[in-house]
């Protein structure tokens, strides 16, 4: 990450978070409840990085984990419900909204449970 990410790394996750939990409630109004069936997502750093980077460890510092087997930076709990749909909304939403403000991009990885 550069200099300008690496500053505003905790204003991006603290505005994608915002934008996560808004996503939650806007689905919540659409659809009233969760809909039947489970799963999780989470959204995945896409690139391949050691986990001793400066990225990594940037991308730590707000919460990020390191999966071993995909050898990726991952954050998971970005919904703490059940439903597949909305865990995605806030996933998507919280990945978009960091790009917008980092300029990197997130991909959003789920499986139904």
């Amino acid at each position: 990450m550069n200099a300008y990410v690496e500053v505003d790394q905790f204003t991006a996750n603290a505005e994608a978070t915002k934008a996560a939990e808004h996503a939650v409630t806007t689905m919540l109004l659409k659809h009233g409840s969760e809909p039947a069936y489970c799963g999780f997502a989470w959204v995945v750093y896409p690139e391949r990085i050691r986990k001793n980077s400066q990225t990594a460890k940037a991308l730590s510092a707000i919460g990020f984990t390191w999966n071993d087997y995909a050898k990726c930076m991952e954050k998971r709990g970005l919904y703490h419900g059940q439903s597949l749909d909305f865990a995605e909304a806030a996933c998507r939403a919280y990945a978009d909204k960091f790009k917008e403000i980092t300029g990197f991009r997130l991909n959003v990885r789920s499986r139904v449970d």
